[in-house]
């Protein structure tokens, strides 16, 4: 015989050992995945989507962004929704976004516009806390007058608030998705942006019921309907990650 049955028990002993090793591998913590190489522009230019979108007028729109770990890398990351004119020329922004040069990398809570004659102009929260993650942070934008709108975002325990002032009128366009921007490090677990609503012109809130085409999809960011509003009660579920770090 090729084993005595000492050299066997050897052998056996072995395999458990391996098996076992495999075991622990598989039921401990996995380990982060190492985002990939990406090209999406600077903080300014060029950057990467996951967005659909919807048109018709109305007077605002909210949503319900996850709060989750995200972390921008080597520049930065948002989760999202944008009300926005027809031409896509002037908008007002809000969600949650982690940069390398904000608060340590952390999500925190932001709105951004877009103006005529304004140029574009970021506010931010501090860094959301223990408490505020895995819920959901209420993103809201709503026109008040002729051309002021309010944006408020709530997460379970950071909130965060302002007015845009002297921007457009006519508001037309609801976006919801992911914007990510540099070439490294980035990192976003599957977000959900749900409870889509739009605002009417009498202060009646509606569920969005037909299914947003995409405005822009380029890899590494990806989004995917995870409940089409056209299927659901409470108007979708557009889900949004890094592939490669994250999905």
């Amino acid at each position: 015989m090729l084993f005595t049955y000492k050299r066997s028990v050897t052998y056996l002993t072995v395999i458990a050992i391996l098996l076992l090793a495999i075991f622990i591998q598989g039921i401990a913590p996995p380990k982060a995945m190492a985002a990939p190489l990406y090209s999406c522009g600077d903080l300014q230019n060029n950057h990467c989507y996951a967005v659909v979108g919807w048109s018709g007028l109305v007077n605002g729109a909210d949503t319900r962004i996850g709060t989750r770990g995200i972390t921008g890398g080597g520049c930065g990351v948002n989760t999202e929704m944008w009300l926005l004119d027809s031409t896509s020329t002037y908008w007002v922004e809000a969600g949650i976004t982690a940069q390398i040069n904000l608060n340590n990398n952390t999500p925190t809570l932001f709105w951004a516009d877009n103006r005529p004659g304004g140029g574009f102009h970021n506010h931010f929260s501090g860094p959301l806390v223990s408490g505020d993650y895995g819920a959901n942070a209420l993103t809201r934008i709503t026109l008040s007058g002729s051309n002021t709108y309010n944006i408020s975002i709530s997460a379970p325990i950071t909130n965060f608030s302002g007015v845009s002032t002297n921007s457009f009128v006519n508001p037309d366009g609801i976006w919801i998705g992911m914007e990510l921007c540099g070439s490294q490090g980035a990192s976003v677990p599957p977000v959900g942006i749900t409870n889509n609503r739009w605002l009417d012109g009498v202060g009646g809130w509606h569920y969005q019921t037909t299914d947003a085409p995409v405005i822009s999809l380029n890899s590494p960011a990806n989004g995917y309907w995870f409940a089409r509003p056209s299927q659901s009660s409470t108007g979708g579920d557009w889900s949004v990650c890094i592939i490669g770090a994250g999905c």
